[in-house]
């Protein structure tokens, strides 16, 4: 009896595990989804009429960034120049759909060089 109840649990986490990795891969928030997070996270506002985005009433100059897309999570990494010198950073991970950030550190090392 026992040998049964552990055979079918066994099956029952694998197809838990596969299900979960299938919902991971399919949530993972897009660049676009993350870019449209990031202007709100920092307040940044953009006019489409002349593709100016200011943050605390100064221009942003320019912007730099990294997006990777890796199996079951995706992380990025924006850098924007403000007229006044002030450089902002912003690095976050995002799964099932949302973005969280994150600080430097061993986790954003980790997770920035995985193939996860």
């Amino acid at each position: 009896m026992k040998s049964k109840f552990k055979k079918n649990f066994r099956i029952v986490l694998v197809m838990l595990v596969l299900l979960l990795l299938t919902v991971m891969v399919s949530t993972a928030p897009s660049e676009e989804q993350f870019e449209s997070w990031t202007l709100q996270k920092l307040d940044i506002k953009c006019e489409k009429s002349n593709y100016g985005c200011v943050k605390d009433g100064k221009k942003i100059i320019s912007g730099s960034g990294m997006f990777g897309e890796r199996i079951i999570y995706n992380i990025f990494e924006r850098e924007r120049n403000l007229e006044n010198g002030t450089i902002i950073t912003i690095k976050a991970v995002g799964i099932f759909g949302n973005c969280y950030e994150m600080k430097d550190g061993w986790l954003w090392g980790f997770l920035s060089f995985s193939v996860l």
